[in-house]
């Protein structure tokens, strides 16, 4: 029924693209989930507001679309060969784009610290919460760094699969519905008090959905045939921006409603993060489905907002970061003494609010310029010394 309804969904000259350039998609689609992210963070620590829109989904859906789509040198040649060089060369790629920026950023957190704590803190973070000994610890400096053991095992898992391989819908769903029934018989929650330090590394059985509807979105959008003409008489451009900016209103209002939701409906978290999943997964196919003139689909005409999605993964990682700085005694006592201590209540948040995104992109900035691209390139070159093997075509 679920296969059904969505099939027919995308089948919708709505979904129908005419010219499939990811890049301009999946750029915005990064801006909204960093924005989800800051705000799940940053809205109830200056204002008060709790807000919850589960923007961790939004990279899940990303990271899928662009690592299952078309046929990569990423794993197995083919479904009878080995994990060979190539999928140890992907992996690795993977790894060395992840955890540079990751590891700065833990060592910036670290220096806003108590001492105590820091040397435990530090070990499980530097390894990527595999040696996991107290689980409060994932949120003791940035909450989104629970999300970092999935991606790695999401790309371990690619590194296994073939070249050739794009998920089903069927399959979708079945990875959907498994762990719904693994938390109905309470397996995740043994696991986290009897292994806490596999507990976050096997939250990719949770999550590997949102991957694979990424993935399957993308190959939908592909193979759809480009339409042109007019929905319930409205431009079909229209239509679609209507439908996009639709979707992330119920994305937003759905945010701000969680906290009622999960304290006085006591709806599972996993079920309302999977709505989520399925709400960015539907705009990222307005978005892929948007005609070729009403995106730029050339470097040349590459906005500002293409180069700010860039900034992503490190507004992912440092967002966080100058909230701990500002509630630091020595950063409070400087703002006491030039003054910023008696601003008025209403303009102190909105201040540091500003403060806090402007470091976060500053930082991303600097990270990705000086650390993690030079690292990348570094990387590639050593990489590229071994020979690459030869993707074999697909049989008919």
């Amino acid at each position: 029924m679920l296969d059904q309804l969505f099939e027919v969904l995308l089948k919708a000259p709505i979904f129908r693209n005419e010219t499939l350039n990811p890049t301009p998609a999946i750029a915005l689609l990064r801006i909204v989930a960093a924005l989800l992210v800051m705000a799940a963070h940053l809205l109830d620590r200056y204002f008060g507001l709790s807000f919850y829109a589960f923007g961790t989904g939004a990279f899940f859906v990303l990271a899928g679309a662009l690592a299952l789509h078309g046929r990569r040198l990423r794993g197995k040649l083919d479904s009878k060969d080995r994990l060979n060089q190539t999928g140890w060369r992907y992996l690795a790629r993977r790894l060395i784009r992840l955890y540079p920026g990751y590891a700065l950023a833990v060592g910036l957190y670290l220096l806003t610290l108590d001492p105590a704590h820091e040397a435990r803190v530090a070990w499980e973070h530097f390894t990527l919460f595999f040696v996991l000994q107290d689980r409060a610890d994932v949120y003791a400096l940035n909450p989104a760094f629970w999300c970092m053991p999935v991606f790695v095992c999401f790309y371990a898992l690619v590194a296994w699969l073939p070249n050739d391989f794009e998920p089903k819908f069927w399959q979708v769903i079945v990875l959907w519905l498994t762990p719904l029934a693994l938390v109905g018989l309470q397996v995740p929650q043994w696991v986290a008090q009897n292994t806490p330090q596999l507990s976050l590394s096997l939250m990719i059985i949770l999550y590997v959905a949102a991957f694979a509807l990424g993935a399957w979105v993308m190959q939908r959008q592909s193979s759809t045939k480009p339409f042109e003409g007019r929905l319930l008489w409205i431009p079909r451009r229209i239509f679609l921006r209507i439908a996009i900016i639709l979707n992330l209103g119920v994305i937003v209002a759905l945010g701000f409603f969680y906290k009622q939701l999960e304290t006085q409906w006591a709806l599972p978290v996993l079920l309302f993060q999977y709505l989520m999943i399925a709400l960015f997964a539907l705009l990222l196919a307005s978005l892929l489905a948007l005609p070729a003139k009403a995106l730029p689909q050339s470097p040349q005409t590459k906005p500002w907002w293409i180069y700010i999605s860039e900034l992503s993964f490190g507004v992912f990682l440092y967002h966080n970061l100058i909230p701990h700085w500002l509630s630091h005694p020595r950063i409070e006592s400087l703002f006491a003494a030039i003054g910023l201590a008696s601003l008025p209540p209403a303009a102190a948040p909105m201040l540091f609010l500003l403060l806090s995104i402007a470091g976060a992109m500053l930082l991303s900035l600097m990270s990705l310029h000086v650390l993690e691209r030079p690292i990348l390139r570094i990387a590639e070159r050593l990489l590229a010394k071994a020979p690459e093997p030869r993707v074999i075509a697909p049989s008919n």
